[in-house]
């Protein structure tokens, strides 16, 4: 397999990627605008946003629950080919995040950052002392190593089967990572001030359970981020069934 190099990582994930899939999405959605394109979108959007949730937040970077290897090996995938960037340094950066949130240090804070370096980065740039625990399972190591080809193989496959669905799954990433900007901004505010926010608005649309930020930062090694009855937290339900079925089990700190 190919191995790309950092800085050609670096120019995909902050200049290519960002721009080239928004203006996908915006263009599909010019000739797809009808009521079952709108819901199939929704739901790429539901399901990116869960998978994310689950696995890459909760899962690999706050070892809130643990999947079995099968389940893990599925989410690390699904990770790869929504585009959610390289598995080891999402969780490196996410960890950093939640060391000093909205601190100048905080790679993704839209208090000391600007808002574009905030929509177009950092999950791309590993931070090896953030996850040297994650270093030591191979299937992280080999996803993160060939997250490129990975993709590059995923497109080609949807090519061969469909360039109709190969261009909807393009235009669906965009959706995705639109939807990820605007959670990037916009939940770290509360009322005008410093800090994580909860975002009603939001949390009915993606379903996943991540925008009761708030919720996650004051207890970040909970699984489950709903407070109330009326907090829909997709992700906490997958993960009860998901220990259910016998596929996973809570960390004891999480129970």
């Amino acid at each position: 397999m190919i191995t790309f190099n950092l800085k050609t990582q670096i120019f995909l994930e902050r200049k290519l990627i960002p721009i080239f899939l928004p203006t996908a999405f915006i263009c599909w959605l010019v000739t797809h605008f009808d009521a079952w394109s709108l819901f199939a979108i929704w739901c790429f959007i539901v399901f990116s946003a869960t998978q994310l949730s689950i696995f890459a937040h909760r899962s690999w970077s706050h070892r809130s629950w643990r999947p079995n290897r099968i389940l893990n090996v599925i989410g690390l995938f699904t990770h790869v080919i929504c585009l959610d960037g390289i598995p080891l340094a999402w969780c490196g950066i996410h960890r950093k995040h939640h060391r000093f949130s909205d601190q100048p240090e905080d790679p993704h804070s839209p208090f000391y950052k600007s808002k574009l370096h905030v929509m177009l980065g950092p999950y791309d740039m590993a931070e090896p002392s953030y996850h040297s625990d994650l270093i030591k399972d191979p299937d992280q190591c080999w996803f993160s190593k060939y997250y490129w080809n990975i993709v590059i193989a995923w497109y080609l496959l949807l090519l061969i089967i469909s360039p109709s669905l190969l261009l909807f799954w393009i235009a669906a990433q965009g959706a995705h990572r639109l939807d990820l900007y605007t959670f990037q901004i916009y939940n770290h505010r509360a009322n005008g001030f410093k800090g994580p926010s909860n975002t009603v608005s939001m949390a009915t649309i993606c379903l996943s359970g991540e925008n009761w930020h708030a919720n996650h930062h004051d207890d970040p090694r909970n699984w489950n981020f709903s407070r109330s009855w009326w907090q829909i937290d997709l992700g906490a339900q997958l993960i009860k069934f998901f220990v259910w079925a016998k596929l996973a089990k809570l960390t004891p700190r999480s129970i």
